[in-house]
């Protein structure tokens, strides 16, 4: 009888909340897909060399798996971007982590990490086989870089590959090199290359900074500097004019961090050797351009 009633119930009830079932249903599904993608966006990473580094979202390379030791340093670093007041509005959705193979042993992740009105790169070393990774994880402001300089046309568009680069230097020691795209209004605009040692702890030292390109708007001139060993060389080349050296610089950039000795050859530009961001010469070569902008 119990069975006899079921089946009535059934029959003229069950059909009415069908549309409903079949919505809640697909509500379950939707909601687990968009969990899913997003712990998937987060268990992997954008698997590129370090002289293809890009400031988008590359939809071509290959992606890998980020292991558990160094995720948990990753979703570190996002909680405390989220608790702090500059990156309140980040929701994390938009998680981008890059890998850049270093050798058999380490790998290099880069975070891409948004705000309301920032983005900025972070730097972390992971050892695959002791499960290490680094202490401190430094940063550059990416504001101005993203998208290839977008916003940015003709001439003002001073970045050049590759973004992030090792080079060996007379010390014997190998270096990171990442390039940082600078503006300032029409006050400045350049590209600084900041220079890091790693220990053999995994971490992170800023040893010095260098201005390799910078746009003098006034005279509609371009100025390069190059490093090689421990001399940067400048030179400078305006509209409809070979390029001229203006100077050279000798610098102690390992040990005492100072300007060793500076020749200039275009008294024009004395002023703008090392930097033409306005800061002091020595405080650019330590920490670049810092003013948040």
């Amino acid at each position: 009888m119990e069975l006899k009633a079921f089946k009535t119930f059934a029959k003229n009830h069950v059909s009415n909340y069908f549309p409903f079932f079949t919505l809640l249903l697909f509500l379950i599904i939707l909601t687990a897909y968009n969990s899913f993608g997003k712990n998937v966006d987060s268990l992997r990473a954008i698997h590129i060399k370090d002289n293809s580094f890009v400031t988008y979202k590359d939809s071509i390379s290959p992606r890998v798996k980020i292991p558990l030791f160094v995720r948990e340093k990753i979703d570190g670093l996002y909680k405390k971007l989220k608790d702090s007041v500059t990156y309140k509005n980040d929701d994390g959705r938009q998680r981008i982590i890059f890998n850049i193979y270093v050798n058999k042993r380490i790998d290099l992740y880069i975070i891409k990490a948004y705000s309301f009105n920032s983005i900025h790169y972070y730097f972390l070393l992971a050892d695959k086989i002791e499960k290490k990774v680094s202490e401190n994880i430094p940063s550059i402001n990416g504001k101005w870089m993203e998208n290839n300089e977008e916003g940015f046309e003709g001439s003002n568009r001073l970045l050049t590959k590759p973004l992030l680069y090792f080079k060996n230097l007379p010390d014997g020691k190998r270096y990171l090199f990442i390039k940082q795209r600078a503006h300032n209004g029409n006050l400045y605009n350049a590209v600084i290359d900041h220079m890091f040692s790693i220990d053999t702890y995994l971490n992170f030292e800023r040893v010095f900074c260098f201005e390799s390109v910078c746009l003098d708007s006034f005279d509609n001139c371009l100025i390069t500097r190059k490093l090689n060993k421990n001399v940067l060389s400048v030179d400078i080349k305006c509209k409809n004019t070979k390029t001229i050296k203006i100077a050279e610089v000798s610098l102690d950039f390992l040990s005492k961090k100072k300007i060793i000795n500076k020749k200039v050859y275009l008294s024009k530009y004395a002023e703008s050797i090392i930097s033409g961001s306005g800061v002091d010469d020595e405080e650019f070569l330590k920490n670049g351009y810092t003013l948040n902008y």
